[in-house]
């Protein structure tokens, strides 16, 4: 018993550690300042969502993770979002990644411990809130640490049009692109007649975004808890 339970926890050691190795090896920057205090705002954010919940809720995500979030070595995911007009004006590679910024109203992370996740988190009326949860991040994004090494760099962007989330970074002084799933390798000039076709598509028939859906979403959440802490008090 006590063999197996040596074998048990060696393997949960080199598995944390080929976990960190394959994902911060991209160059991701654990937490400091505004993303510590982001993380602090949804656990607090959890938590008025975990006195009002069901106990059966309580076992189960997203409470179970976020309750044991303090486990989690945490980092930032360099995340932009993509100015449409802005490109729109002048569609060329050149500007293609002049149109994208990182927005002061949404943060990604990524964190470890024996697994991964890869939270979302979107600021509503001043109040930080979780968007979405993922787990094995890893299995989702471990192909971009040896794209990087091959490339010789460790900068990188997460970028998301429309619905789909993609991966940017340069390699001999041109940008390329993946999805986010790294199953093909995309130009700058591909990258830029997606990014057209996109917007043209969303001019003939106006489409809300997940995203956009998700915020209306949470504003009304979040207006319900502000009632429930009023009764209380």
């Amino acid at each position: 018993m006590k063999y197996f339970k040596l074998l048990f926890f060696i393997g949960l050691v080199a598995c944390n550690r080929q976990v960190s190795d394959n994902l911060t090896n991209t160059g991701d920057i654990e937490l400091t300042g505004e993303g510590k205090k982001v993380v602090q705002s949804l656990k607090q954010y959890i938590d008025t969502l975990y006195a009002c919940a069901d106990d059966g809720l309580k076992t189960i995500d997203p409470y179970a993770t976020i309750k044991d979030l303090d486990s989690y070595t945490l980092f930032e995911l360099p995340y932009y979002e993509f100015d449409q007009d802005r490109f729109y004006e002048a569609p060329s590679p050149e500007n293609l990644l002049k149109s994208f910024y990182k927005p002061k109203n949404e943060k990604w992370f990524w964190g470890y411990k024996v697994d991964t996740i890869r939270l979302t988190a979107v600021k509503v009326n001043n109040v930080w809130m979780m968007r979405t949860l993922m787990h094995d991040w890893e299995k989702v994004i471990g192909w971009l640490s040896l794209k990087l090494e091959e490339a010789k760099t460790k900068d990188y962007r997460l970028l998301k049009l429309g619905y789909n989330e993609y991966v940017t970074f340069r390699r001999n002084g041109r940008s390329i692109f993946y999805p986010i799933t790294g199953t093909r390798e995309i130009s700058d000039d591909e990258f830029c007649e997606i990014a057209v076709n996109y917007i043209n598509n969303q001019r003939k028939v106006p489409i809300h975004s997940r995203s956009d859906l998700d915020v209306e979403m949470r504003k009304k959440q979040l207006e319900e808890i502000i009632k429930i802490i009023q009764l209380k008090e």
